[in-house]
């Protein structure tokens, strides 16, 4: 017997995105697309993007933690 197409979209698994996986809150991706379209370099690896998104987020952190206080 056949399933309906309801109960396999619902049995599928949702997406979690690289920023999720990474626990940050910038977004990895958008990040990545950045590094490779500004031309910075012939190749950009993904833990690039990841180290410069958990930097950036760093950073700003702490800035906000300066200017609050």
């Amino acid at each position: 017997m056949a399933t309906p197409r309801s109960a396999k979209k619902a049995s599928r698994k949702s997406g979690s995105s690289k920023s999720a996986k990474a626990g940050l809150i910038f977004p990895i991706g958008r990040v990545g697309s950045l590094l490779r379209r500004g031309q910075y370099a012939r190749r950009v690896s993904a833990s690039g993007a990841t180290y410069l998104a958990a930097v950036l987020e760093s950073f700003l952190d702490r800035f906000t933690i300066l200017v609050v206080s």
